[in-house]
């Protein structure tokens, strides 16, 4: 068990001048003289004897001072500073970043509809052989010719060529000519013609030749093709008059029909060979944000395509995004769609730029379509108007790296996050006179914005800050700094956690600015505050000092002591009282929990102050603790370890200020009288 020495009342210089001393001292003198006396006049000689003597062994324990600044590193407390040449409370903590939530970088998905009808298809004229009959085939002149022919009407039924380039066609517009040839002899007066199909025998037009035609003339018999149905099999009837003449010979004597269009037909159905064609549509969409977007870069999204093709002819379809950029070229999709099928498609559009050629919200999108289709060549397909060339298109799953743009008000919300404040040992009761918190926040938003912050202890006491911010950037964030000059309520007593929330509104709706994922918003506390501070009781535990004692004639001292102390002194230069706890051991690790021989309570004065600030010296004088010879055993470790606790006295409400000029000294030497008998 560790012996613990405390200092005597009576020990010390004032015991030198007292009257039992000196009264004491003059006995002890006399008695001497008397036994010298007696021992010179004996007249018997004893044989000789070892010499013996008592001496004494001084060892020097401890002669240190610690500086203010190695007490504030024994201290232990990275909060306990200095700074300059002020010993000062800072604390710097850090609180996580906040940045803009997924849903701030992000867009509801795009849709585009376009449909667009193949509308009327114009395919080629047929051609079709002209159809010659005698007039030896045409009944009533068949008997006169040659010779007289009187008045009369006749018929001629023509079945003309069938139609290779076509089956059937409806047509919206053309004009069908029916040409004929009067190559009969005589004039004929009255020229009709019924232009049936000749299969179903429904009527495609009729037509006459006004004013009939003279032998050896042509006439042109237009027929409107408006809303009418043409077959692969049509047929001519023609209805004539004559008033008769002479024929001579019947040699050459015929009718002739001809067939024969004004151009290309455009039909709204038909089985027919369809040469190529292409049609162009577009649509706008508009972008579903309330601020206006000049440039957004695209973190992630897709593009899905569904084409459908109701025609019966091949499609070959070209999509432009002209909205939709990467490297300054918009995107274009390019797809074939067979006839009669649906096409998928998806389209990644990550890293493309969004650039909204229109800045005026609601900002419109653009798409273009471009369908060629190059037609059926020899083979005869169906093809209508009410067919369809079908795209949907849809931009999904958009979230932006980045978005340059004019923003009323992107809001970033703090949310109360809790930071431990590590409060140094002995500095619970604390009253910092003085403080300043300061609120750093570091923005790497590219906008101007506005912060509202609270500061909370868990002490009870709260602090609000709130004022601009200036805009900066991932790669150089600005920092704003609010300073709170008065905070030392805050931080009495001083809390050990502190709760920052809050918001943080970014955009004027003037400015343009870029976002990005990466922006953040990040908040340090830092609390400094000058050691001028009404103190309670402090200990500090300076180091563990290790000593080597030669063993090879302790004994000779530790069994044959007669007295043993401890001398010491203390100088203070701290503006605090003090009182010195020294610990001896052969452990270093178990010194301050278990050690052989504790001597505590050596008490110093404050030194003088000059407002609140040590300005002398104060100090304790060469003090004597008388110690046991059992105390004395520590001399028998070969290592002995030492070490000194410093317990810093309260200011009994006094305001004080510690600075980096204060220091205390222990000085202490173990002396030890023994006695030395030579036939040991």
């Amino acid at each position: 068990m560790a012996r613990r020495k405390k200092r005597a009342a009576t020990e010390g210089p004032e015991f030198l001048e007292s009257w039992l001393f000196k009264i004491s001292t003059k006995v002890f003198l006399g008695v001497l003289v008397i036994v010298l006396f007696l021992t010179l006049v004996r007249c018997t000689v004893r044989k000789p004897e070892a010499p013996q003597w008592t001496t004494q062994l001084t060892v020097p324990l401890i002669n240190r001072t610690y500086p203010m600044d190695e007490l504030v590193q024994r201290i232990g407390q990275s909060e306990v500073q200095i700074q300059g040449n002020q010993v000062v409370f800072s604390v710097n903590e850090e609180f996580d970043t906040v940045g803009f939530s997924n849903g701030q970088l992000t867009t509801p998905d795009l849709s585009y509809g376009l449909s667009q009808t193949l509308g009327s298809v114009t395919i080629d004229p047929p051609t079709i052989p002209a159809v010659t009959v005698d007039a030896s085939n045409i009944g009533p002149l068949s008997t006169v010719i040659p010779g007289a022919v009187p008045p009369l009407s006749f018929q001629v039924v023509n079945d003309l060529p069938t139609i290779t380039t076509f089956t059937d066609a409806t047509v919206d517009t053309g004009t069908i000519y029916l040409v004929i040839t009067n190559n009969l002899g005589v004039d004929l007066d009255i020229v009709n013609v019924l232009l049936t199909n000749q299969v179903a025998g429904d009527t495609v037009g009729t037509g006459s030749a006004a004013g009939g035609i003279a032998s050896g003339n042509t006439a042109l018999i237009p027929i409107p093709l408006f809303g009418r149905t043409l077959t692969n099999q049509l047929r001519a009837t023609i209805d004539a008059h004559t008033n008769g003449g002479t024929v001579l010979s019947s040699s050459g004597k015929n009718l002739t029909t001809n067939v024969q269009f004004s151009g290309p037909l455009t039909v709204v159905s038909a089985t027919a060979q369809v040469p190529p064609t292409s049609r162009s549509f577009s649509q706008v969409i508009a972008l579903n944000e309330t601020d206006p977007v000049y440039q957004a870069t695209l973190a992630d999204g897709e593009l899905a395509l569904t084409i459908t093709n109701t025609s019966g002819l091949d499609a070959d379809l070209q999509l432009t995004f002209p909205d939709l950029t990467k490297n300054g070229q918009p995107l274009v999709i390019q797809q074939t769609v067979t006839a009669k099928n649906t096409s998928y498609q998806t389209v990644n559009v990550t890293g493309y730029d969004l650039r909204p050629s229109d800045s005026t919200v609601p900002q419109q999108l653009w798409v273009q379509a471009e369908a060629v289709m190059p037609g059926s060549g020899a083979n005869q397909v169906l093809v209508r108007a009410t067919d369809k060339s079908t795209v949907n298109a849809t931009l999904r799953r958009l979230s932006f790296a980045s978005i340059t743009g004019v923003f009323n008000n992107s809001s970033l919300s703090i949310p109360p996050t809790v930071q431990p404040v590590t409060v140094p040992n002995g500095f619970d009761s604390v009253q910092l006179v003085n403080a300043i918190l300061t609120l750093e926040i570091e923005n790497a938003v590219n906008l101007p914005g506005s912060l509202s912050v609270t500061v909370q202890g868990n002490n009870g006491k709260t602090l609000n800050f709130s004022g601009p911010v200036q805009p900066g950037s991932s790669g150089l964030p600005t920092i704003t700094t609010f300073i709170d000059s008065a905070a030392a309520d805050f931080l009495s007593p001083i809390p050990t956690s502190v709760t920052v929330s809050g918001s943080a509104g970014f955009g004027d709706g003037i400015s343009p600015g870029t976002v990005t994922a990466n922006d953040y918003v990040l908040a340090r506390v830092n609390i400094l505050s000058p050691l001028e501070l009404v103190l309670g009781r402090t200990s500090v535990q300076t180091d563990v000092n290790r000593n080597q004692i030669d063993q090879s004639n302790i004994d000779i001292v530790t069994n044959h002591t007669e007295q043993a102390r401890f001398v010491y002194n203390i100088i203070n230069h701290l503006p605090i009282g003090a009182h010195v706890n020294l610990f001896f051991g052969p452990d270093s690790a178990t010194l301050f929990t278990a050690p052989q021989l504790e001597i505590d309570s050596l008490v110093v004065p404050a030194a003088p102050t000059s407002l609140g600030i040590a300005s002398d010296t104060a100090s304790s004088g060469f003090q004597t603790i008388l110690l046991t010879n059992d105390d004395i055993r520590i001399l028998e470790n070969d290592t002995l370890y030492s070490s000194v606790e410093l317990v810093l006295e309260g200011t009994g409400g006094q305001v004080i200020r510690l600075t980096g000029d204060d220091y205390v000294t222990v000085q202490g030497r173990l002396e030890v009288d023994y006695h030395f008998d030579g036939n040991l």
